[in-house]
């Protein structure tokens, strides 16, 4: 991964920072379930021993994201300040999957291992505006509105699972978003031996992602 900042300190009421990130993530993940019921079940019904187990096989995960950023700064009187923030994100994933369940889904002896390639490509623009009011000189109030994201993804799933066949979108998940309110003062008070720090902050989240096991797959 590698970011850049290039940020400026100029003496008049206007300042910017931008920026420049990137990051490329491999991984392998292996979800191993062995049980007495999935051996005598493969030993019952001669199912070779390589597919006497439960493993969810993400292979070959690749994770590829950039990003542009930056903000904005005016300092409109001596004690009030805004920033505006501004952000743009690209990410493509892509892996190799299988799910090894006795005889029911993938065969680690096929030809290609029972792999299955996943993928999928998302992008997106957010940002925040903020606005500071020294109050005084040991008292500090801001609000903050802003919009984030997570990107979505492709679950670890069997191309070969039953659940793919009721419903083929369960391959993945959408991108989850978050609307944020905050409002807040930061003190320092009694000759600086008292700091007291108050906020109070509303999120609104749109496709909250949660991992969960269902059947075959989480």
């Amino acid at each position: 991964s590698i970011e850049l900042r290039l940020a400026s300190a100029f003496d008049g009421d206007w300042n910017f920072l931008l920026g420049g990130f990137y990051l490329d993530y491999d991984s392998e993940t292996h979800y191993y379930i062995y049980s007495a019921a999935l051996e005598l079940f493969g030993q019952t019904f001669g199912i070779p021993e390589s597919q006497r187990v439960f493993d969810n096989d993400t292979s070959d995960f690749n994770l590829e994201t950039w990003a542009l950023f930056g903000e904005l700064y005016w300092q409109a009187t001596d004690n009030l300040t805004f920033t505006l923030g501004l952000r743009y994100t690209e990410e493509e994933k892509s892996s190799k999957q299988r799910t090894v369940y006795l005889a029911f889904l993938d065969d680690p002896n096929a030809p290609d291992g029972g792999y299955n390639d996943f993928g999928g490509e998302w992008e997106e623009p957010t940002g925040k505006f903020n606005i500071t009011w020294d109050v005084a000189d040991d008292v500090m109030t801001y609000m903050t509105l802003s919009r984030s994201y997570k990107s979505g993804g492709f679950n670890p799933i069997s191309s070969e699972s039953p659940l793919l066949e009721i419903d083929p979108s369960l391959a993945e998940f959408d991108p989850e978003y978050i609307n944020a309110f905050e409002i807040g003062a930061k003190t320092r008070l009694l000759d600086n031996t008292l700091q007291a720090n108050v906020t109070y902050f509303y999120y609104d989240y749109e496709g909250l992602q949660v991992a969960k096991l269902t059947n075959q797959t989480s």
